[in-house]
């Protein structure tokens, strides 16, 4: 079973998730009866479509198509999409984090076409589509852009006025770099495993 709360797996059996302490709903232990009543079924050749407990495309094991750990939710519901997830509150932070990265991304292009007007509008269009990119697609590629943009865009603010500057731009970047690939490397763990992952500070810790 996967804790509502925490996302966290519990061991059948137990009577609270061991890692946040919520206890274990009579919901849940249904669901895991169920899964308990389908592992006899197919023992006994019954179709898993007909198993109880049983979501559709989930076989005895608990496996999804793909061979992915299934999330048994409410009445053993089918895993989470990558949409649900990206809302869970394990990702929070990541999640504040990204959308961060691509905020500064807009107010930097904003300045930009403030002070620089329409010659830098190449410029100000690509800040603005590596920052979608970043915070509706949580995309790596785009982040990774990003930061090698900022990087051409410090070096060269920095010799053309004498001054650090141009910064703000490599800060976005290396901020998406880290949050979007620890988004996506949790998804990819939840897909392989069933747990969801706490990308926040406190989850780190433990």
């Amino acid at each position: 079973m996967i804790c509502e709360k925490c996302g966290q797996w519990i061991e059948d059996g137990s009577k609270a998730c061991g890692s946040c302490g919520t206890p274990v709903n009579v919901q849940g232990v249904q669901n895991a009866q169920g899964t308990d009543a389908a592992a006899q079924g197919a023992a006994n050749g019954v179709p898993a479509a007909v198993q109880p407990g049983m979501a559709a495309g989930v076989d005895a094991g608990g496996m999804g198509a793909g061979g992915y750990a299934v999330n048994p939710g409410q009445g053993g519901q089918p895993p989470l999409t990558k949409d649900q997830f990206y809302k869970h509150p394990n990702v929070a932070y990541a999640r504040t984090q990204i959308r961060a990265a691509a905020i500064i991304s807009y107010v930097v292009a904003g300045i930009s076409l403030v002070f620089g007007g329409m010659g830098v509008i190449i410029d100000v269009l690509l800040i603005i589509g590596l920052g979608l990119g970043i915070q509706l697609l949580r995309s790596r590629v785009c982040a990774v852009i990003l930061t090698v943009y900022g990087v051409w865009n410090t070096i060269w603010v920095t010799l053309s006025t004498g001054t650090l500057g141009g910064w703000w731009i490599l800060l976005a970047g290396i901020y998406a770099i880290i949050y979007t690939f620890k988004y996506q490397g949790a998804w990819t763990e939840y897909q392989r495993t069933g747990v969801i992952k706490d990308l926040s500070p406190a989850g780190k810790k433990k």
